[in-house]
């Protein structure tokens, strides 16, 4: 499961196979009793929120916080999210 910052960028994990789950930073992280019921269900579950400091620093902050992953785009890539990324490079 990958919990995204935008509905957009859940879109997009979407259409290549992915769980998302969208997160929307203004509406806080979230809950704990749903964050458990993700972990119960999928193998993995992995942050990968906007490749901004802000969006970097929240996820690292909520992976230690519940113990999950995080990943994002390598930061000498100037795009801020997956969609943006992929409108540039492709799959």
């Amino acid at each position: 499961c990958i919990i995204t910052s935008s509905l957009k960028d859940a879109m997009l994990f979407y259409t290549y196979g992915y769980s998302p789950f969208g997160c929307w930073p203004h509406m806080g992280f979230i809950p704990e009793d749903k964050l458990k019921e993700l972990k119960e269900r999928f193998k993995e579950v992995i942050i990968f929120f906007d490749n901004d400091s802000p969006g970097i620093t929240s996820a690292a902050k909520y992976a230690s916080k519940y113990d999950i992953h995080f990943t994002h785009i390598p930061e000498e890539y100037p795009e801020k999210d997956i969609t943006d990324f992929y409108k540039k490079y492709k799959k």
